[in-house]
């Protein structure tokens, strides 16, 4: 005598998400980026990075990737937020021009060794002007919508920033962004610089917060 089917398969109960959006048919997932010795990853762990911050050498643009690994299929779609904390420093000088500079991101799935965009985008950073020694400290915070986006186990979710590097370099006042990405949240962290490592002080948070919208599963 075959047994009665008394219940049915469960949803998505393994996977805890920190927000659930029932319109949407969304549960979303708050990811740290984190500097894990060298490593530099999305993370659900509030530890300490190892760097807290980095900014590009000098006027080189600097490309900072965190990447996420699947281990189960999951469906990225719909409203993405990011927070990321930036510190904006004028070092000594005399003179400088500048009132704004571009950080990009962009989001990309590597599977196989390839690598297929998602979607990116810019912000425009807020600038301390030509007072010498001062340090802006601004947050990138946007929303941003992702196509629907299939990840097999195996598959990589990176997320990267792009620094521009130094603004006005030779003979005017140089102009640079620090980018925290510090899990823990400390609120002096080490930052790599061009003249070694150095100190960052973040008055409000150091964490950059990526929060990915992933379909539940019923």
């Amino acid at each position: 005598m075959p047994i009665p089917k008394v219940y049915s398969q469960g949803g998505d109960i393994a996977v805890n998400y920190d927000y659930q959006d029932i319109v949407d048919g969304t549960g979303i997932i708050s990811y740290f980026a984190a500097d894990a010795s060298g490593a530099n990853v999305l993370t659900k762990v509030p530890m300490y990075s190892e760097l807290g911050a980095t900014r590009a050498s000098g006027a080189v643009t600097k490309i900072t990737s965190f990447a996420l690994v699947f281990n189960r299929p999951r469906v990225l779609k719909g409203r993405t937020f990011l927070n990321c904390p930036l510190a904006v420093v004028n070092n000594t000088g005399t003179t400088t021009t500048a009132s704004a500079a571009t950080i990009s991101w962009n989001v990309q799935k590597i599977t196989g060794g390839a690598a297929n965009a998602i979607t990116s985008g810019a912000y425009s950073c807020r600038w301390p002007g030509s007072l010498a020694g001062v340090t802006y400290y601004d947050i990138m915070s946007v929303a941003f919508d992702v196509p629907r986006t299939h990840f097999k186990i195996g598959d990589f979710l990176v997320f990267s920033l792009t620094n521009p590097g130094t603004i006005n370099a030779g003979g005017q006042k140089e102009e640079y962004i620090y980018i925290g990405h510090d899990p823990g949240d400390r609120k002096v962290s080490m930052g790599l610089s061009a003249i070694g490592i150095e100190a960052v002080e973040w008055p409000y948070t150091s964490q950059t917060i990526l929060n990915l919208p992933f379909e539940l599963v019923t």
